[in-house]
């Protein structure tokens, strides 16, 4: 069984007026450079260095990766219902 990504949710920064960064399926956010895009998927992604690897999360918008957040950078990732793979 597998579940699919509906949503991330980044860590809080520790600045006045600053807001983590969220992206969630079926809803529009905000990618520098590109405006507001519609999220249709997130997925993540591993890169294997030999030492040690590093986990991402790739943001999706009409078929196109429009932004990666690191795994550190992210507090919370939210599920939907387990479909069968």
């Amino acid at each position: 069984m597998t579940r699919q990504i509906t949503a991330i949710y980044g860590v809080e920064p520790g600045r006045e007026g600053e807001y983590p960064i969220a992206h969630a399926v079926g809803s529009d956010s905000h990618i520098a450079g590109r405006g507001k895009v519609k999220v249709e998927w997130i997925e993540r992604r591993h890169e294997n260095y030999g030492d040690h690897g590093l986990d991402w999360f790739d943001v999706l918008s009409a078929g196109i990766v429009v932004a990666s957040v690191q795994a550190r950078a992210v507090a919370e990732v939210h599920y939907g219902p387990e479909v069968p793979a």
